[in-house]
């Protein structure tokens, strides 16, 4: 999911920072295109990387009580799963009214790239689900700052109870002759 999203934003983002930015009145002359990419597992490593940044991560699948997750059966014999990613967008600006626009540059953009054409991934759909703009120390406000835009990946057949791909629960010759030779076993 992370690679995916990245290598859409790669494609898209540099076209709509500037749309975003001609459509809001913001000088495009500030914005400045991401210098780094990356598929991380956690934000501990934002401050090494040159900024604009882009960083995608995904903790894994999604809780709804946390105490596991929230995966679930659809069909009897089918599975599906959610995965939040998180998308986080650093940028530095000359004073804390540019720092602000680009912030809210990256954020629209982001957005709008991963609404309008979401990474093609077959069966998997992405629908936006929040902001959050950083809340840092004043003195750092300044100059920094930053946005998350979270995305929810679902997708439908992760997984069947015969054990590996949905397509294994076919009605194929070759399924029915496994399940009736015992090599595969149906357990709904």
């Amino acid at each position: 999911m992370r690679a995916d999203a990245i290598a859409t934003l790669q494609a898209w983002l540099p076209t709509a920072l500037i749309d975003v930015a001609r459509q809001t009145g913001i000088d495009e002359t500030i914005v400045e295109l991401p210098r780094s990419w990356r598929r991380v597992a956690s934000w501990d490593s934002v401050a090494e990387d040159q900024q604009p940044l882009v960083f995608a991560t995904s903790s894994g699948t999604t809780s709804t009580s946390g105490a596991g997750a929230n995966t679930g059966r659809r069909r009897s014999s089918e599975w599906y799963a959610e995965w939040e990613v998180p998308i986080l967008a650093a940028v530095r600006g000359q004073d804390y009214d540019q720092t602000a626009d680009l912030v809210s540059v990256y954020a629209t953009a982001i957005r709008a790239v991963l609404v309008q054409r979401p990474p093609s991934l077959d069966g998997v759909r992405w629908w936006w689900t929040s902001e959050q703009f950083d809340a840092l120390p004043a003195e750092q406000q300044r100059t920094w700052g930053g946005v998350v835009v979270t995305f929810v990946a679902s997708a439908d057949r992760v997984m069947v109870d015969v054990g590996g791909h949905a397509d294994l629960n076919s009605r194929t010759p070759e399924v029915a002759a496994a399940l009736d030779r015992g090599v595969l076993t149906r357990t709904s």
